[in-house]
């Protein structure tokens, strides 16, 4: 589960990006991520913390954006997802698929870098100097591409993000949640990930799952493969604040795959 970045303190963890990083919750079930997300966000006393009630599927309204979320699929995780939409739709839940040009604005902010590039190297750039070695070569050079982000187009990249966060909002209006697989492709092998093939693969595993931070906003990451078959996320994604809300359709979305046997 990734929360919404202001709900939970991140004091004590090593920073990647401070604008987009957030502090959330790996377990087997989504009650088991709201039980441990409120422990973290310190909401309330520990002992008190309970999970949502799960929302029924025939109240979810669900927007499944067109656009590069779901290109260059492969065949496992186009299966899998369209499976998931289906078994949704059979349990009484409105799927809505709408073109959502304002999330592609949102993706491309991570051209150059993004928050990521000049934030990593300011953070690493004394380290970086002294011992470069020590680095992985792929990592350091990622880092080092951050030491000539101009310092306008940093700014305007925020101001970028306020707006696509905005028209993002627009977009959701009326909608529970907002559905599309975790990642583009399953797992590659390592042969697959190594050597010239890493950076592309590496961009690819890594598309889906920036938006959420992108858009300072909360998401579930569930398992939606047949039982068997390779993993599979399923992403149930909201705007930010709304975690409450995303973990009890998140609930609801994981009963009506565990039916199903997935």
């Amino acid at each position: 589960f990734k929360p919404t970045q202001r709900r939970v303190p991140r004091d004590g963890c090593f920073p990647l990006s401070y604008t987009l990083d957030s502090v959330g919750p790996l377990a087997s079930s989504v009650a088991c991520c709201a039980v441990y997300d409120a422990i973290l966000s310190a909401e309330g006393p520990a002992a008190a913390a309970r999970p949502p009630q799960p929302l029924p599927a025939d109240r979810m309204q669900l927007l499944v954006p067109q656009g590069y979320l779901l290109e260059g699929l492969d065949a496992a995780t186009a299966a899998a997802f369209e499976r998931t939409l289906m078994l949704l739709r059979n349990a009484g839940a409105t799927v809505v698929l709408r073109d959502a040009p304002c999330l592609t604005t949102a993706n491309n902010l991570y051209a150059g870098g993004g928050f990521s590039a000049p934030e990593a190297f300011h953070l690493h750039r004394s380290i970086l100097e002294k011992h470069r070695d020590k680095y992985d070569p792929r990592v350091a050079d990622r880092i080092a591409a951050g030491r000539g982000f101009p310092a306008d187009d940093y700014i305007q990249l925020g101001l970028d993000r306020a707006q696509a966060i905005s028209g993002a909002e627009e977009l959701m209006r009326g909608f529970d949640a907002m559905l599309y697989p975790t990642c583009p492709i399953i797992a590659p092998t390592l042969e697959e990930a190594s050597g010239e093939g890493y950076v592309g693969i590496n961009l690819t595993l890594l598309r889906n799952t920036g938006l959420a931070n992108m858009l300072d906003g909360c998401a579930v990451s569930l398992p939606c493969q047949v039982e068997g078959q390779a993993p599979v996320g399923l992403t149930v994604a909201g705007m930010g604040g709304r975690d409450a809300h995303i973990l009890a359709v998140a609930m609801g979305v994981e009963a009506v795959l565990a039916e199903a046997g997935a």
